[in-house]
């Protein structure tokens, strides 16, 4: 059976006075207050940043829901096309390395300023998110043998506030080790944070 601890976020006040959420959960369910707290976050307009499983955070899958609603948890499977602007349906299986390569057009985007991107390759499995709601720019694709690109890094405007996103389904531990995955966390959490054009 499920254990309503495994549901704790620690520090979830602070959303409340947070000038951005960043999430890498997966498949958690949250306490109510928690929930509408995240959801006014985005309502009024401030920003989000979300790193790989953050597409299906509070997706719950095989969790007693029913029970955990009972107790005052409640999912929201809808975030990722909700915030984020993707439309995640899983993972191809681990094995090939992930080419990244910057999308269409995207290339003088602020989140992608001063990054290398010759020979950038990920370990981690190739999520598959698109296609991307409308309001949502494409900045990085991801490429596997033999499969199409998927996105792999864009920003999105989200509520009635216009909360500035910035996602990627990077985020594989040994991403961490790669400088050029670093400065687009950084830039894309700065990118975020501003209040200038889009």
């Amino acid at each position: 059976s499920t254990r309503n601890d495994d549901y704790h976020f620690h520090g979830a006040r602070a959303i409340e006075r947070a000038e951005l959420v960043l999430i890498s959960a997966r498949r958690r369910a949250m306490p109510l207050a928690m929930a509408r707290t995240l959801r006014k976050h985005v309502e009024v307009g401030k920003p989000v940043a979300g790193l790989r499983t953050a597409s299906h955070a509070f997706a719950l899958r095989g969790a007693d829901l029913n029970r955990l609603r009972a107790d005052g948890f409640v999912d929201w499977p809808q975030f990722d096309s909700e915030v984020l602007g993707g439309n995640y349906s899983g993972h191809y299986p681990a094995g090939s390395s992930t080419t990244v390569r910057v999308a269409n057009g995207a290339a003088d985007h602020p989140v992608l300023k001063g990054i290398a991107f010759a020979n950038w390759r990920s370990v981690a499995s190739l999520y598959k998110s698109g296609p991307l709601k409308p309001t949502a720019r494409l900045l990085l694709t991801g490429e596997i043998p033999g499969q199409k690109p998927e996105p792999l890094a864009w920003v999105n405007t989200a509520g009635p506030g216009n909360a500035r996103v910035f996602y990627t389904s990077l985020g594989h531990p040994d991403d961490f080790r790669n400088q050029s995955f670093r400065r687009l966390l950084a830039n894309g959490i700065s990118w975020a944070l501003a209040r200038a054009e889009r």
